[in-house]
């Protein structure tokens, strides 16, 4: 655990064992299934704007992390001198949940307001002519 705050741990070249190669592609094949997933759920749930919205935004960043993923992967499998440091795994991933978080707000804090604002429209119009 000492080694994560060393600085020649994050900046030296990685060499990624058979077994780590074969979870990160189990993650970025976790990955495309989820994108492929959420868009299904949109073609599907037309209705339902802030669902739909929030599949679009899972759906992007579901193919964006895969495809940012394979790229890290494919250097680091190329032993790029500069660009295969594990610093760029720790970039990818700390983003990645930054940008999961983002997601994660817009899902338990603005759907709730738009349904409740989609709600007090509709009962507003129910009494217009």
């Amino acid at each position: 655990m000492g080694k994560f705050f060393i600085y020649d741990f994050w900046f030296k070249p990685a060499i990624l064992d058979s077994q780590s190669v074969r979870v990160f592609i189990l993650v970025l094949g976790v990955l495309v299934a989820a994108g492929i997933a959420s868009q299904i759920i949109q073609t599907v749930r037309k209705k339902d704007v802030a669902l739909k919205r929030f599949s679009r935004k899972l759906m992007i960043f579901s193919f964006t992390m895969a495809v940012i993923g394979a790229v890290v992967l494919f250097i680091n499998f190329e032993q790029l001198p500069l660009l295969s440091n594990r610093f760029l795994f720790l970039l990818w991933g700390l983003g990645g949940l930054v940008w999961l978080g983002f997601i994660l707000k817009y899902l338990f804090v603005n759907v709730p307001r738009l349904k409740k604002q989609l709600g007090e429209k509709q009962r507003l119009e129910k009494y217009l002519p």
